[in-house]
């Protein structure tokens, strides 16, 4: 922790920033967490990380010294069961059980969840209480507050003024929002120039802000829940007080919501006219299920009426299928007492389970396949239809239905009252969740309304409210709240302290791994000199021993004995001599790169030329006719596509990108127009990961196949992208197990059983390579 942090800390005088103020609202997701940015236009930009993510994995993991935050973290659970936490986010509402894994803890009588994980860690300040060898306490609120670092690191840049409002589900009670505002207070402390507010807030009233952001008429949007007048002892001058540098019309909106109190307690007794139109708002998670029941104005806005939230999301239904699947694997003689809750036999199971779901969302029928599952390496597959699935949900669907029914009943709603129903959440994409809403609200099941984006609706809802917290000053504001500093001056400190230490290491350790890695890299690319282009010029002979004696130099070294100085030195050495020894080879690359280098700073002068300052589009927030903004849609598509064909990749790139950004502004879909939007939508993912293929950009290109799949589970060519994606970045086994599954999907579709069989070839060759390695390592 810096001088300037613990100064700061020891004092109560607040810091004031001059700079500019930017808004974020997060997520707070079990399964993601999204993010979004407010614009100077009033637009929300979803944030993306630096592997071309649109969310981060709520997971930290722990091996040896190492320590792992976010999409690292999730991906090294299969190799770290027992220090690798990802349940993180429900556990502070003591919903262990949701996703349990190997982790040892243990739960105080007041549900706070502490977590012992091994972590070659020393240090005098222990984050939650004992150390024990490398045995270490890690509390629920520490992992949320590195998650919570981890996202500052991401996007906190500069010194401005910072106000990040956290959303989190309904059903957070006292001891889980304690736990998080301690979390918000010591990520704020650990932010590098002391210039970050938090805020928190329910996800109903983010989903309802979303809602009236979109469908409500300009002055209307701000319609969440009622208010009540400020303390008399506040001024009026107070109340009026606003941040200088704000945008137009702030004034004027602050006003609107001191208007509004009135009238808002008049609309909340619309319980007493049955005349009245409602909305459901449904939104089913990883975790949890919200269901917020509103008023609708006349206007279109909507105002909360009630809102319940329960312990049931897709993890329960999940397990449903784990049921379904460990009786088929004991129905075809697989040992299943073996399988143990948080094991990897257990997590690969639940891996399928979720894929499984989201199919049956789509199809009537899907496979499970387990490879080399049993104890001999036995490999197991079978059959899970959608109605064996619903049958064996009964029970837990009745839960469900009490949900959306309590909601009903509370506020004397009867089905002719309710409007339409909005849909939010992974969740309600699954059959049956939908024929329970259709059933509870009297809402056809066609006729169930999509029109705000299932996966960001919360996190642009948080952002939104993040941007008007100055314009609550004043009054007692039930929708976002400022997370109070709970944490006493000297723990917070002591806290500070010891995650500051954490971060050097964490540092450190990076720095050797990337130069390692950087070494590692250069000694493999140069392997393949000869495949390419004026690969003839290469001497080979001397080449291999020259890369043969790195190799053996870098097996011989450890990473935890072994500096990042001496990895960068020893690659230094090695690039050097390599080219030296291949100076003609060098000389016709490097020429090369000049002449392309100055073909794309040409295109770069045209591009410009060419497009001047017509793209006043991007910032364009009117409610235009579905028609009219298909036009648009379709012609950035067009021109992208055109661009494309004359090798402008880059330059496609950002077409594409401005035609998927266009179709989060359709409103007031029905389900066939709903339908195209969502054809268009994949299309032009793929055509991004086309994009980013071409420019081998080999992780966005993933990242997009995962968002095009995320619309169309069964889209064989997301599958056929991802897989030379990753056979790209040489991740074999993962492009080889993609390749598969589309091609059990599409089993027609001649390029993806090409792929497969290239990639099996892969395989086995890299198994005969690693043998031979072992051979001569150990012979």
């Amino acid at each position: 922790m810096s001088e300037e942090t613990k100064a700061s800390l020891m004092t109560e005088e607040s810091v004031e920033c001059s700079s500019p103020t930017s808004w974020i609202g997060i997520d707070l997701g079990s399964d993601t967490m999204v993010l979004g940015s407010l614009l100077e236009s009033g637009a929300v930009d979803l944030l993306v990380t630096e592997t071309g993510s649109r969310n981060i994995k709520p997971a930290v993991s722990f091996q040896g010294r190492q320590r792992l935050i976010g999409q690292e973290a999730h991906d090294s659970l299969m190799s770290n069961v027992d220090s690798t936490i990802v349940d993180v986010i429900q556990t502070l509402e003591a919903r262990a059980e949701v996703e349990k894994t190997a982790v040892d803890s243990t739960m105080d009588e007041n549900g706070s969840i502490t977590y012992n994980v091994h972590y070659e860690f020393n240090n005098n300040n222990a984050t939650s209480g004992e150390t024990s060898g490398d045995l270490v306490a890690v509390t629920a609120r520490d992992v949320v507050a590195m998650l919570l670092m981890k996202i500052i690191s991401l996007f906190v840049k500069g010194e401005g003024k910072y106000i990040i409002n956290v959303a989190v589900a309904d059903a957070y009670g006292e001891n889980a929002m304690r736990m998080l505002h301690e979390a918000c207070q010591i990520a704020a402390a650990m932010a590098p120039h002391n210039n970050i507010t938090f805020y928190t807030c329910k996800g109903s009233n983010c989903m309802i802000r979303r809602y009236n952001q979109q469908h409500a008429p300009k002055g209307e949007e701000h319609e969440e829940v009622k208010e009540e007048k400020a303390d008399e002892g506040e001024s009026t001058e107070e109340k009026t007080k606003v941040e200088e540098g704000k945008t137009e019309g702030v004034h004027e909106k602050k006003k609107k919501v001191e208007e509004d109190e009135g009238e808002g307690e008049e609309e909340n007794k619309v319980k007493e006219n049955d005349t009245s139109k409602r909305v459901v708002l449904v939104d089913v998670g990883k975790a949890f299920t919200t269901v917020s029941l509103c008023f609708l104005k006349e206007s279109g806005a909507l105002r909360n009426l009630e809102t319940t939230s329960s312990h049931f999301g897709c993890h329960d239904l999940d397990n449903v299928l784990y049921g379904m699947v460990v009786e088929n694997l004991g129905k075809k003689g697989c040992d299943v007492s073996s399988i143990k809750q948080g094991s990897r036999k257990y997590l690969r199971i639940m891996k399928e389970c979720v894929s499984a779901r989201k199919i049956l969302s789509a199809n009537r029928h899907t496979m499970v396949v387990l490879e080399v599952f049993g104890e001999n390496g036995e490999s197991y597959s079978f059959e899970v239809t959608r109605e064996e699935f619903e049958q064996k949900s009964e029970r837990l669907m009745a839960s469900f239905t009490g949900i959306l029914s309590q909601a009903m009943t509370s506020t004397g709603t009867e089905k002719s009252m309710v409007e339409f129903v909005e849909l939010v959440g992974g969740g309600t994409s699954v059959p049956m969740v939908q024929s329970i809403i259709s059933e509870v609200t009297g809402i056809e099941e066609d006729k169930l309304r999509v029109t705000l984006d299932r996966s960001s609706c919360v996190a642009i809802g948080a952002t939104l409210l993040a941007g008007e917290v100055e314009l609550r000053k004043g009054v007692k504001d039930v929708v976002v709240n400022q997370a109070p500093e709970l944490l006493n001056k000297e723990d917070l400190i002591s806290l500070c302290n010891t995650f500051s230490a954490m971060q050097q290491q964490d540092n450190e350790l990076k720095k050797t791994r990337d130069a390692r890695n950087q070494l590692e890299g250069y000694i493999f690319s140069s392997r393949n000199l000869t495949s390419q282009k004026h690969g003839k010029l290469i001497k080979e002979t001397e080449t291999n021993t020259l890369l043969s004696e790195a190799l053996d130099w870098l097996d011989s070294h450890d990473t935890d004995a072994t500096s990042a100085e001496d990895y960068y030195t020893r690659f230094v050495e090695l690039k050097e001599k390599i080219e030296v020894l291949n100076k003609e080879y060098y000389d016709f690359v490097r020429e090369e790169e000049e002449k392309r280098a100055q073909e794309r700073a040409q295109e770069e002068e045209a591009w410009a030329k060419e497009r001047g300052s017509e793209d006043k589009e991007d910032h364009d927030n009117r409610k235009l006719p579905t028609a009219k903004r298909m036009q648009q849609v379709l012609r950035n598509k067009q021109e992208a596509t055109e661009l494309f064909k004359g090798g402008n990749f880059a330059h496609a790139t950002a077409r594409y990108a401005r035609a998927l950004g266009l179709t989060s502004k359709f409103f007031d879909l029905n389900p066939e127009e709903k339908k195209e939007v969502d054809e268009i939508i994949t299309v032009l993912h793929l055509n991004l990961a086309m994009c980013y293929i071409k420019q081998e950009q080999w992780k966005k290109a993933v990242s997009e196949c995962d968002e095009a799949l995320a619309s169309d589970s069964t889209n064989p060519k997301a599958y056929y992208r991802k897989a030379y994606a990753l056979e790209c970045m040489k991740d074999i086994d993962e492009a080889f197990k993609i390749g598969k599954k589309g091609a059990k999907l599409a089993p027609e579709d001649s390029a993806l059983a090409k792929l497969v069989k290239r990639l099996d070839g892969k395989k086995k060759k890299q198994l005969q390579q690693e043998k031979k390695m072992y051979a001569k390592m150990f012979g």
